[in-house]
């Protein structure tokens, strides 16, 4: 198994035991199902290849578990058709949501945003770069438009260092 995918797993695997926790706090019957069942017999953890987790639910309980879903940690977000009528897929997911990576990045598009309308910046004066402006509002938006820019290897950054730091833990 690649590291990238072992990656995958240790989230997911966490992601499962979150709503393994949340479902037994609240009395909701769940059981794995598909290749998470597969895996966890025959492999005694993933398949190999697996990418994602299935759990499964009596009807009941997977009714009220969508009616609660906004209960679940502030780090998850819970997409269904029946929570988010656009949502295309014919599955329930548990995903894991990054405030802060959102927050950043709609504040710097903000500023740069800001810098283009007004004037400020100007990205036509490649290649010479003599007929940039210079100004505070200039700077600043060239500064957000950088940070904006590294945001992924920053976000590839922290996420090394976690799987790291859980890695070692397994």
């Amino acid at each position: 198994v690649g590291e990238d995918l072992q990656k995958v797993h240790a989230v997911e695997l966490q992601i499962l035991k979150d709503v393994a926790d949340f479902c037994e706090k609240r009395g909701l019957r769940y059981f794995l199902s598909s290749g998470t069942l597969l895996g966890a017999v025959r492999h005694k953890g993933f398949i190999p290849w697996d990418d994602d987790i299935d759990i499964s639910m009596p009807r009941r309980d997977f009714d009220r578990f969508l009616t609660i879903s906004h209960e679940l940690s502030e780090n998850y977000i819970c997409q269904a058709t029946q929570l988010e009528p656009e949502y295309p897929l014919p599955i329930v997911k548990v995903r894991k949501k990054d405030i802060a990576v959102t927050a950043a990045s709609l504040i710097l598009f903000a500023i740069i945003l800001t810098g283009v309308i007004s004037g400020a910046i100007n990205f036509r004066f490649y290649p010479e770069i003599s007929h940039a402006q210079t100004t505070a509002v200039s700077v600043i938006t060239y500064i957000a438009y950088g940070l904006l820019t590294f945001l992924p290897a920053a976000i590839e950054t922290e996420e090394e260092i976690k799987w790291k730091y859980l890695k070692s833990k397994i």
